[in-house]
């Protein structure tokens, strides 16, 4: 039932912001957080966290598929990613984000 909700919840970010189911899918959870991947650019988008503290974004998250390991440059951060997260203390954020959508950040004061 989780995993449905969250291939339903990718689906509308998609639809949201005008990309394809097929170009992502979500299920990259790195840290505690979750990312959404496109596997032919092999980069990374953080999608949602539900971090309290101190969080860290990697420049680069891997994965296993087909017994090889498969890395992703963060490049990312969704509207989602961390709307009304209070209990953050910090964001470190790596030179390899180059997009921050609005609204990433709402509700965390």
């Amino acid at each position: 039932m989780k995993i449905k909700l969250l291939t339903l919840f990718a689906c509308l970010c998609f639809e949201l912001q005008g990309l394809t189911a097929s170009q992502y899918y979500l299920g990259v959870t790195y840290d505690g957080i979750t990312y959404l991947v496109d596997e032919a650019k092999k980069t990374a988008m953080v999608g949602h966290t539900d971090c309290k503290g101190d969080i860290v974004i990697p420049s680069m998250i891997s994965t296993i598929k087909n017994n090889r390991n498969i890395y992703y440059r963060v490049t990312s951060i969704l509207s989602t990613a961390f709307q009304d997260s209070k209990e953050l203390t910090t964001v470190t954020i790596p030179t390899s984000v180059t997009n921050i959508e609005e609204g990433a950040f709402d509700g965390c004061i």
